[in-house]
């Protein structure tokens, strides 16, 4: 069984923190209906020293592992479910042992990521 890291990151211009925040964490609950290990917030820098909060998570951020196999199905749904309600664009990272590959797409752009995702089990 061979797992494959995804980070998922939303872009917009015109969404703020709150915004951009409340579709992560529903994108993240969508994300794990789907047929993958798991769906996470990307973890940043712990909280300063003396603050009440825990860790604090990327804003935006996604990280995802689904099986390597699963890459030309579920990359895809990934990015249209992203894409879905979400005005901007997604970076999706793939990373498998030291090799990355990235991809950028708008709305208008998925059939560029289902090739991609097509191609990826070939390059990896």
């Amino acid at each position: 069984m061979v797992l494959t890291q995804i980070t998922l990151q939303l872009i917009s211009a015109d969404s703020d923190a709150a915004d951009l925040d409340r579709y992560t964490r529903r994108l993240r609950d969508e994300l794990r209906e789907l047929d993958v290990e798991s769906v996470d917030l990307v973890q940043g820098n712990t909280a300063p020293a003396g603050t009440k909060s825990g860790a604090e998570f990327m804003l935006g951020e996604l990280a995802i592992k689904m099986l390597a196999d699963q890459l030309p199905k579920l990359l895809p749904v990934v990015a249209e479910r992203a894409l879905s309600h979400f005005n901007g664009k997604v970076k999706l990272k793939v990373q498998k042992d030291d090799r990355v590959v990235e991809i950028e797409c708008g709305k208008n752009d998925l059939e560029k990521v289902r090739k991609a995702a097509l191609s990826l089990i070939d390059k990896m």
